[in-house]
């Protein structure tokens, strides 16, 4: 089995860093094939939670080549040195400590990744709206950064569409908010679902992703229906 100590850690082994254009930009993300794997040992996904700060210093150091190792451990001195120092100052928000891997990927901007953990009942609970809009790092003084061009509100959207009508079923049958029609009835709907809205604000509450206006002034996804149905 996998122990609790093991899962703490195995988080921040789960990402990956390439440079885009230029060393200068940079790329993290939550490598798919590792989630599988994960799930394939048995691993619980839904409790694992990561520091970014170990998760980026881990895929820095697990990249082969070595210059390119080299020359991020040296962009991110001052940072890292900021986080690990014994009485560390405050973080900057999209890099707090114990974030869910759906976090996480939304944060990278990630839609494969956010599909696959959307489907798994991951949750992302603590996005705010800053954490869809910027790049995830950005030098103070140098032109340095980390997925400046990530997707990250199209991730939190996707992820919103696909758990927004996960409970309203269920909701429905436990409070009996439902009513079969009489035989002649006009219509021809085989259940009616009694206090809609109801039901709706209801669910709400337990949305993996919350309904910020960020991602609900945002069109649906192409393909969300169908997405839907499958998730």
């Amino acid at each position: 089995g996998i122990t609790a100590s093991a899962e703490r850690e195995v988080g921040k082994f789960m990402f990956s860093i390439k440079p885009l254009e230029s060393y200068e930009h940079c790329r993290l993300a939550l490598r798919l094939p590792c989630l599988e794997v994960a799930v394939a040992a048995g691993i619980n996904i839904r409790s694992l939670r990561v520091d970014p700060c170990h998760a980026l210093r881990q895929a820095i150091l697990q990249y082969r080549y070595v210059k390119f190792r080299n020359l991020m451990m040296t962009r991110f001195t001052c940072f890292f040195q900021m986080v690990f120092q014994t009485n560390p100052g405050p973080r900057p928000l999209k890099w707090r400590d114990s974030q869910t891997l759906l976090e996480m990927a939304i944060r990278c901007g990630q839609l494969d990744a956010t599909r696959y953990l959307t489907r798994a009942f991951c949750e992302a609970t603590s996005l705010t709206a800053d954490d869809l809009v910027g790049p995830m790092f950005q030098h103070l003084f140098f032109d340095v950064t980390i997925n400046r061009h990530g997707k990250c509100a199209e991730a939190a959207r996707l992820a919103y569409h696909l758990c927004r009508n996960r409970y309203q079923v269920l909701i429905v049958q436990m409070a009996g908010w439902w009513s079969r029609p009489e035989r002649n009835a006009p219509t021809q709907r085989a259940v009616v679902v009694n206090f809609a809205n109801m039901v709706n604000y209801i669910a709400t509450f337990a949305l993996a992703v919350p309904p910020l206006p960020e991602i609900l002034q945002l069109p649906p996804p192409y393909g969300t229906r169908r997405a839907v149905q499958r998730a």
